[in-house]
């Protein structure tokens, strides 16, 4: 793996001043090989992920990695990932642990990007700030298909916040200040997944004064698998965009 301390030096900003943001591609290859070219016909040279990529680590994740090379290589796209709560964490955390605070390279086109990590784009700045508390946790078999890392930290928190003001924020998990649609899907989710879970959630938004501290024009987020969006009034940050 390559890591990098700066995000220019990695053709983040190739010139282009029109960018795709997705999320919630969960491995799924079939997609991949359709969106992709379509966003390279559009003129999309970069995309920014907003998670749930499906980065599974080894040897599961190397379709993925291989399909997602292939067709980025092929369309001349870089894509940077804000990594979801369905990838993962312990891998990741072995990987950012290289370089604290910096993405990284896992293939020529492909990047993780770790919580924190600030760059620029066409003249605006942006931040990263990936994982969100897994709804379906009993699900899952912890350190195989859930990580207790997915979460963020308090301390998460307070250094993105001492990161001070972006333009732009990705983001997996919505804050506590959210679209109609995610008020809704919050609202029944402990009649889906009983109390306890519904609390494990609250845990992850509740650190979310994150979104305050850094008062973004823009965040994109995913997670919820709705789109909408929402104008905030002047001190409760700016725009939210749910995928």
């Amino acid at each position: 793996m390559d890591t990098t301390d700066d995000l220019t030096s990695i053709n983040a900003d190739v010139g282009d001043t029109t960018v795709a943001i997705a999320g919630d591609w969960h491995s799924n290859t079939g997609w991949i090989q359709v969106a992709i070219p379509f966003l390279r016909r559009a003129g999309v040279r970069t995309i920014y992920h907003v998670g749930d990529l499906g980065f599974w680590g080894e040897p599961k994740g190397t379709m993925l990695r291989g399909s997602l090379e292939y067709w980025l290589a092929a369309a001349d796209i870089n894509l940077f990932c804000t990594p979801g709560n369905h990838e993962n964490w312990a891998a990741l955390d072995e990987l950012f642990a290289e370089a604290p605070g910096q993405p990284i390279r896992l293939e020529p086109h492909l990047w993780m990007l770790p919580r924190g990590c600030r760059w620029t784009h066409a003249g605006r700045s942006f931040v990263s700030f990936g994982g969100a508390p897994s709804v379906d946790v009993h699900y899952r078999t912890p350190m195989k298909t859930w990580w207790p890392s997915e979460i963020i930290t308090e301390a998460d928190a307070d250094a993105v916040v001492a990161g001070g003001h972006a333009e732009v924020m990705l983001t997996h998990d919505a804050p506590m200040t959210a679209t109609e649609a995610v008020r809704g899907i919050r609202e029944d989710r402990s009649f889906q997944y009983g109390d306890d879970v519904r609390e494990y959630a609250r845990i992850g938004e509740e650190r979310w004064g994150a979104f305050a501290g850094v008062r973004p024009d823009l965040l994109f987020h995913d997670h919820f698998h709705v789109q909408d969006s929402v104008t905030l009034p002047y001190g409760a940050a700016g725009n939210l965009l749910g995928l």
